[in-house]
């Protein structure tokens, strides 16, 4: 029998961790992967950063009491392995806490935001212009343009007293014109007078016509009217004397100036109005007398009955709208712009 004088011992077994430390170290790596991505969210990066730094103590108390790990590798590897991790985790991590968590620069809005730098060439220009148009007390310098006009306004209307102002529109014509067209129908219809009517003298050029009053005898034909002759029952028709249009488009160009300034234009067209309704509501008053009693033009001239004679001129005279008072104010206007006091 052959002795074995040289055993051979078998070799030791692996150290081994318990399954459940290996349980812990995996779990430890997942806490630590997860705490990583919380810190690099804008969430909750103050628990990220506790749960890598409890995964970091754990390993390192792992890796430093751990047999298998102490079997495989020196402690220097151990130690470095351990600062490397904890280093970068730190590095990656740290910046982008510190990001979320101090206090941001925020962009000034809009309305902070400072204005943009204009060209210095520019501001000047205005700077002249704003001068050049502005007085040392502070008012607009008048114009060539609008001192031209303002002479217009002070020749045609504001060097013109009531009764000026009267002639100038053609009022006193207008009313003896219409009055005496108007007796000249009457008389044709009422006194079955057998000569032609002929209202060629009074009618001129122009008329205006209201075809409220006219009750039916105005139609629309194309692009225009057609309005039946007068038949002495009513007034729906007033000749206009040239004076009158030529006044109306005199106040049509002030109104429509680029030159004047709107409180001028606003006053002038208060004028304006004024004359319209003057020559309109003589038209009325010329049908109201007739329809009240035709002696009012029959007896128009009788100076032995005074409830007939000239009371046509009375009835519109008592509501006529005064012409002074709104070229006072076309005045008022235009010496506030000009700054004379």
């Amino acid at each position: 029998m052959e002795l074995d004088l040289f055993p051979v011992k078998p070799p030791a077994p692996e150290p081994k961790d318990p399954p459940m430390r290996v349980a812990f170290n995996v779990i430890a790596v997942f806490l630590g992967i997860f705490g990583f991505g919380l810190a690099m969210e804008d969430s909750h990066p103050y628990w990220g950063m506790l749960f890598m730094v409890l995964a970091l103590v754990y390993l390192a108390w792992e890796l430093f009491t751990s047999k298998a790990a102490i079997k495989r590798f020196p402690a220097a590897v151990r130690a470095i392995f351990l600062a490397v991790a904890s280093m970068s985790f730190l590095w990656v991590s740290w910046p982008h806490i510190m990001g979320i968590t101090s206090p941001k620069k925020t962009e000034p809005t809009k309305a902070e935001q400072p204005p943009e730098r204009q060209d210095l060439s520019e501001i000047q220009k205005t700077l002249e212009e704003i001068q050049r148009n502005t007085k040392p007390n502070g008012q607009p310098i008048v114009s060539a343009a609008q001192m031209d006009a303002i002479k217009d306004i002070d020749r045609l209307i504001l060097s013109r007293d009531e009764t000026m102002l009267r002639q100038a529109f053609g009022f006193p014509k207008m009313m003896e014109n219409n009055i005496r067209m108007n007796i000249a129908i009457v008389r044709h219809f009422k006194q079955a007078e057998n000569d032609t009517l002929d209202l060629r003298p009074y009618l001129g050029t122009d008329w205006m016509i209201n075809s409220e009053l006219a009750d039916g005898h105005v139609r629309r034909y194309g692009g225009g009217f057609q309005y039946d002759p007068p038949d002495g029952n009513r007034v729906y028709l007033l000749a206009l004397p040239n004076e009158y249009t030529l006044g109306k488009k005199v106040l049509f160009k002030f109104q429509n100036s680029s030159e004047l300034p709107t409180p001028i234009l606003r006053a002038i067209k208060d004028l304006d109005e004024a004359v319209y309704k003057n020559a309109d509501d003589l038209m009325h008053v010329l049908n109201t007398a007739l329809k009240k009693d035709s002696d009012y033009y029959l007896r128009y001239d009788d100076q032995t009955s005074p409830e007939y004679f000239h009371q046509i001129d009375a009835m519109w005279l008592n509501h006529f709208v005064q012409l002074r008072p709104k070229a006072d104010k076309i005045r008022d206007a235009i010496r506030k712009y000009v700054g004379v006091k």
